[in-house]
């Protein structure tokens, strides 16, 4: 009968089991990552600020931007196959867009010793849904970049904190946290404590592989700062100082008060909505400006930098460069709303040598952003426009009587 035959317990799948279990859910999250980012962000994001900092310094016949002190050079690395070959922001949305999902999919296997691969493939999911990693996966900036190294780095420290004839987990976490410290080297100091001082707290995670790991990874990946250092800032501690300066710090904060800490700069102030009584708290040290106010500082900073940078007349120096001019990048207008009848579809990217029009070219700038008065609106109303169609001629017959035929 069927009662009599003994029915045997259904066995608990092993790690070993885990780790072979099919890839499958993992690879289609880190397929539907990269296929969003091409068609709903890849196609409109042109490169930001800092994204030009990045790619200028292993771009060909671009010249070089200043690249401060909380820079790491793991983007430039990162990019450097590609922009070497091309020029095209697409392509290198493309690019990096193919990476970060590869990225993802690494990060997670690493996981597959400790966790079933359901639980990380809804992990993988809820994590590349988020708007904030949709919107770095493909950009040239580090964030993304320096969590998927944390994430492998934490996943290969516990493998081998509970397997120690793991090897292969050592080798991951020794280059996890070296590709860390190469995009930022402090995070990847900050990411090294928590895991040290679990080696050396949990008693049967005290190594000395484990440790060696995380020290050589550390090493590795910010061996290349340190000399930096030294050699551009004089050590460690002045460059860490001087970065501490830079951008959102509490020193760079109280640089842009005291910059605007005049009738100019309230008037600029008042102009971006910040009431007089947030003005004065500010500058007698009371307070600090929230976050929607911080953006008006930093509107408010940035336009009164403008005026005085035209003013004292250091921009127009700085881009005549005593007669050799400098570098400039024109790029093609969309044609997507043009007719198709009269679009110009053979249009290209280009860069030029522009010299002598410099001058000109940032008086029209800055007359373009200022108000007409009312009593000339009429005599110079066209005025900035008409300047600056003149501008564009001289400089395409300038190019045009320089290219070689």
């Amino acid at each position: 009968m069927l009662s009599d035959v003994p029915v045997r317990p259904r066995p608990r799948p092993t790690r070993e089991g885990i780790a072979a279990g099919s890839a499958l859910p993992l690879a289609a999250v880190a397929l539907a990552f990269l296929l969003s980012q091409l068609p709903f962000v890849a196609p409109g994001l042109h490169l930001a600020w800092d994204e030009s900092v990045y790619t200028s310094h292993v771009a060909p016949h671009v010249p070089s931007a200043y690249f401060s002190a909380p820079r790491a050079r793991g983007l430039p690395v990162l990019i450097a196959p590609l922009t070497l070959l091309t020029s095209s922001t697409l392509a290198l949305r493309v690019y990096l867009a193919v990476l970060s999902g590869t990225g993802l999919f690494v990060a997670l296997w690493v996981w597959r010793r400790l966790r079933r691969m359901p639980v990380l493939a809804l992990a993988g999911t809820l994590f590349a849904g988020l708007w904030v990693t949709q919107l770095y996966g493909p950009q040239a900036m580090p964030n993304l970049w320096t969590a998927l190294s944390a994430l492998t780095a934490v996943g290969c420290f516990l493998r081998a904190a509970a397997n120690h004839s793991d090897r292969r987990a050592l080798i991951g976490l020794c280059l996890a946290l070296a590709a860390a410290a190469l995009f930022r080297p402090t995070d990847a100091l900050w990411l090294s404590l928590p895991m040290a001082a679990a080696g050396l707290g949990v008693r049967n995670w005290r190594r000395p592989a484990l440790l060696a790991a995380l020290v050589a990874g550390l090493a590795l990946g910010g061996a290349q700062w340190v000399v930096e250092a030294y050699l551009s800032y004089g050590g460690v501690a002045a460059r860490l100082h001087r970065a501490s300066t830079i951008e959102a710090s509490t020193r760079g904060l109280r640089v842009r008060i005291h910059y605007l800490d005049s009738k100019a700069g309230r008037a600029e102030l008042r102009a971006q909505g910040v009431t007089d009584r947030a003005m004065r708290s500010w500058f007698k040290g009371k307070s600090r400006p929230g976050k929607a106010n911080l953006e008006r500082l930093d509107s408010a900073y940035w336009v009164r930098r403008r005026e005085n940078l035209i003013r004292s007349g250091w921009l127009k120096r700085h881009l005549d460069n005593d007669g050799q001019g400098r570098r400039m990048e024109i790029y093609p207008v969309d044609q997507s709303a043009v007719t198709p009848s009269r679009a110009r579809t053979n249009i290209t990217e280009r860069s030029i040598t522009v010299r002598y029009v410099w001058a000109d070219m940032v008086d029209a700038w800055a007359d373009k952003g200022r108000q007409p008065d009312e009593r000339n609106l009429g005599r110079h109303h066209h005025r900035p426009r008409q300047r600056l169609r003149r501008l564009r001629l001289r400089v395409l017959r300038r190019h045009r009587r320089l290219t070689p035929l």
